[in-house]
């Protein structure tokens, strides 16, 4: 049975010295995979489709996780993703809050 912390060399991650949630793991020059853990859930991107893929594959053999495609909201931070470009917002959180101090428009 592996011990603790095998399933980062598994996945050959290395792990962020300013961040513990923070992993990458870097293929060549240009390609990187990005892995954000808070919890019970993990949030990955990367630069080539074959390592997240394999990445995703990997972590469903793994561990007991559904798959539920692309992240829209995350700790009050909106994701908006296209043609390979990502925006992230307070937006929706900002609307919230003045509807819930009734400052909406």
């Amino acid at each position: 049975m592996p011990g603790p912390g095998s399933e980062r060399q598994h996945f050959c991650l290395q792990r962020s010295p300013s961040e513990p949630s923070f992993y990458v793991k870097v293929r060549g020059n240009e390609n990187f995979l990005i892995v954000c853990l808070y919890i019970h859930d993990v949030i990955y991107a990367g630069t080539d489709m074959k390592m997240v893929e394999d990445f995703k594959r990997s972590m469903m053999k793994e561990f007991e996780i559904t798959d539920l495609t692309l992240m829209k909201y995350f700790l009050g931070i909106q994701d908006k993703q296209s043609s390979g470009k990502i925006f992230i917002s307070r937006e929706k959180y900002l609307d919230d809050l003045l509807k819930k101090f009734q400052m909406s428009t």
